[in-house]
């Protein structure tokens, strides 16, 4: 049937952890409480329901958009560079930015030219790599990270005022745009 993707699936984890912490508060509650959460956990359900998608008509509605930067919130685990994967087999986009310093960078595509096993962050970046070398055309590939430079400028910042203007997160972000080019689609992992 294919993959699919379930959006705000928590909710139904969130209610039921609601449940289960009323029951402890007080027992003229308990009743109330829980009946309303098995009535609520069918509305839930179809709520769910309707908001799963097929993987594939998902990415069909992103690649009718014009989106110019496609952010892919990762947590860095096997299981989703898999799902990432099949994600970035679907989409359309010309470039992607890593989470990597330069110097990791560099080595991630000399394993990547040598067939090595390929790992970002502590987790395989082979899923991704394999659905970046499937697609028609090439994606460019930019490193992301903060620099040296911009780590020491933050720290220099530090030293001179007493605090840090520019997080890590902005040093990243304003990497992305840098790397970014007009009229293409972004993909940032």
């Amino acid at each position: 049937m294919g993959n699919r993707l379930i959006l705000w699936g928590f909710i139904f984890l969130v209610s039921l952890t609601s449940a289960s912490i009323s029951y402890g508060l007080n027992n003229s509650r308990i009743e109330t409480e829980l009946e309303f959460k098995t009535t609520d956990i069918g509305d839930i359900a179809t709520n769910i329901k309707n908001s799963t998608h097929l993987l594939e008509d998902w990415a069909l509605e992103v690649n009718q958009t014009n989106y110019n930067l496609l952010c892919l919130g990762e947590t860095h685990k096997d299981d989703f560079r898999h799902f990432y994967g099949e994600v970035i087999k679907l989409i359309d986009f010309q470039s992607m930015a890593l989470e990597i310093k330069q110097n990791e960078f560099e080595q991630l595509l000399k394993d990547w030219e040598e067939a090595k096993p390929l790992y970002l962050l502590n987790a395989t970046f082979d899923p991704i790599a394999r659905a970046l070398d499937s697609k028609d055309d090439p994606v460019k590939l930019f490193a992301v990270e903060v620099t040296q430079a911009q780590n020491k400028y933050s720290l220099d910042e530090q030293l001179e005022t007493g605090k840090r203007e520019h997080s890590r997160d902005g040093f990243i972000a304003k990497n992305i745009v840098e790397s970014f080019s007009e009229g293409e689609k972004m993909v940032a992992l």
